[in-house]
């Protein structure tokens, strides 16, 4: 998890506020996980952003899942989200921390995490865990009972990559790599197409 002193820059943490914490404008993008033979896979999820207890993106997850099982083998995370009104794509690189009831801690904000999830998802996972037919008719389960197949991904980045499109000259379109180094974080301006830095002007 994230150590004193290695905040997130200003820039991302404004970004992930107005993007990842925005309830009517739910944030849905891609996370790859790999698994033990070295096999990557993807998947859309729902990304939160959190700056208590600790700064982070929050995903909910069910403990039975393959990313889960991805994760207890290989802690390593890669993300991207396209934002279509801002016209900014938000990458990220980092590590998942497996949060489930046993670490009490987090019990409230696992809680809170919960309850953010729509009902008819709610019960399914109730559903699943009592071992009972998904598709069984008006099905007995209260879905403000927490789950306990119900698990968080608790996600520390140490990679951002943001490109903002400028969608008349695609071109004109800035793109910043931020890079967690020996506590610090590094930024540069590269070019959209590649990793190199941005060529000075004539």
């Amino acid at each position: 998890m994230l150590e004193s002193g290695m905040q997130w820059p200003d820039e991302i943490s404004n970004l992930v506020k107005e993007i990842f914490t925005n309830d009517e404008l739910k944030a849905y993008g891609q996370l790859a996980t790999v698994d033990g033979e070295g096999q990557p896979s993807v998947r859309t999820v729902h990304i939160h952003g959190i700056e208590h207890p600790t700064q982070g993106l929050l995903i909910n997850c069910n403990i039975q899942s393959e990313k889960w099982t991805d994760l207890k083998k290989n802690s390593r995370v890669a993300g991207c989200f396209w934002s279509l009104e801002n016209q900014t794509q938000i990458r990220f690189e980092g590590v998942a921390d497996l949060i489930t009831e046993k670490e009490k801690d987090f019990n409230e904000l696992l809680q809170m995490m919960w309850m953010k999830m729509r009902p008819e998802v709610r019960t399914t996972y109730l559903l699943d865990e009592k071992g009972i037919a998904l598709d069984v008719q008006k099905p007995n389960v209260d879905p403000k009972h927490h789950s306990k197949n119900h698990g968080l991904l608790l996600i520390t980045p140490h990679t951002w990559d943001v490109f903002q499109n400028n969608p008349k000259e695609y071109r004109l379109g800035k793109r910043w790599i931020y890079k967690l180094k020996n506590g610090q974080w590094k930024w540069r301006e590269v070019n959209s197409l590649h990793e190199k830095s941005v060529a000075s002007k004539p």
